[in-house]
């Protein structure tokens, strides 16, 4: 069951553009493989819901003409996915779901790395805003999947890499070196 899940949000990755897909499509499906091996089946169906209108909104801020662009198969096994996962949810009333309208946690994190200031502000577990410099990241350029969280520099180059451990509200990363200092914004990670 749990592989058919990978399947869905696998398929909900073809909204995102393709040289996006090239570059992160794996890794965003390694990491939520990961996330929902050891969880039970109703939680598991959660999270591929709430990934996959991730996704969606990621998608509509990367193409705004996205829709346009969508085959009907495409349209129809995301719909189909999210209609079983509210389906089965609704059989699980274990599962403590957040009240309608409400953030579940938000947090604001700000730290200092030899090569200066960033920060991130969250909200239900997802990205909102970030900061290099006290210079705001474009949304477009912060790309989440599951606990990993990178900052893109203009050409698509990882600038900062965290990972978000929403269970103990720990953020990790690597640190950058003193010679991006003035420039982190644009200073690329070893890959």
């Amino acid at each position: 069951m749990k592989r058919g899940l990978k399947f869905l949000f696998g398929v909900s990755l073809r909204l995102l553009p393709g040289g996006f897909r090239r570059c992160y499509g794996r890794e965003m499906e390694d990491v939520f493989a990961a996330r929902i091996e050891e969880m039970p089946l109703p939680r598991a169906f959660l999270a591929v819901v709430m990934e996959m209108i991730g996704v969606v909104t990621a998608a509509a801020s990367l193409r705004p003409a996205v829709a346009a662009s969508l085959r009907p198969r495409t349209l129809g096994t995301i719909a189909a996915g999210c209609a079983l996962a509210a389906i089965l949810l609704q059989a699980a009333p274990s599962i403590p779901l957040p009240p309608t309208g409400q953030v579940r946690d938000s947090i604001h994190f700000t730290a200092h790395d030899p090569a200066g200031e960033f920060s991130i502000t969250m909200k239900g577990g997802r990205t909102i805003a970030a900061t290099i410099d006290n210079v705001p990241v474009a949304r477009e350029r912060v790309v989440q999947a599951g606990d990993s969280i990178r900052f893109l520099a203009p050409g698509g180059e990882i600038v900062l890499a965290l990972s978000y451990h929403a269970g103990t509200g720990r953020i990790e990363w690597e640190a950058r070196q003193s010679s991006c200092r003035g420039k982190a914004a644009t200073c690329v990670m070893l890959q």
